[in-house]
């Protein structure tokens, strides 16, 4: 069940290129804190962009 549910979170995570790009900025190994403007602008994206795919990344998590 847990395998299950991890591989769903996984799927859903990694389901987005703009999701892959975010992961990657937040998680690169800096412990740099970024705001959502901070990552739109490293990204490439639009911040609505952003603040869409984060919600749905929240959403997704609980």
């Amino acid at each position: 069940m847990v395998i299950v549910y991890i591989m769903n979170l996984l799927a859903e995570l990694l389901s987005s290129r703009v999701r892959a790009g975010m992961l990657h900025l937040l998680f690169d190994g800096t412990e740099q804190e970024l705001h959502m403007r901070e990552l739109a602008r490293r990204s490439g994206c639009a911040i609505g962009t952003i603040q869409s795919e984060l919600k749905k990344w929240w959403r997704s998590t609980w």
